[in-house]
């Protein structure tokens, strides 16, 4: 189980790590992960992949490995 306060939703290379400690199997290679979802962007010195691409698929992955709640739902929680 992991627990984290930040969204990081809009950078999804933040969620690679994540993802790959809940079920290492669904994406064994950041490449494989990289080019699909971080919209990557070929420079002179390397690729930059912190962008975002395909979110909706990404969502519907994610919606698998984790629960996400909102501050407005669990603020009289906290």
């Amino acid at each position: 189980v992991l627990l984290s306060g930040t969204p990081a939703v809009s950078r999804p290379q933040e969620l690679f790590c994540q993802i790959q400690a809940v079920a290492p199997s669904l994406f064994p290679y950041f490449n494989t992960f990289g080019n699909r979802y971080c919209n990557p962007v070929h420079r002179q010195w390397g690729t930059d992949y912190n962008g975002s691409s395909n979110p909706r698929e990404l969502n519907a992955i994610l919606s698998t490995l984790m629960i996400r709640r909102k501050k407005d739902d669990v603020l009289s929680q906290l």
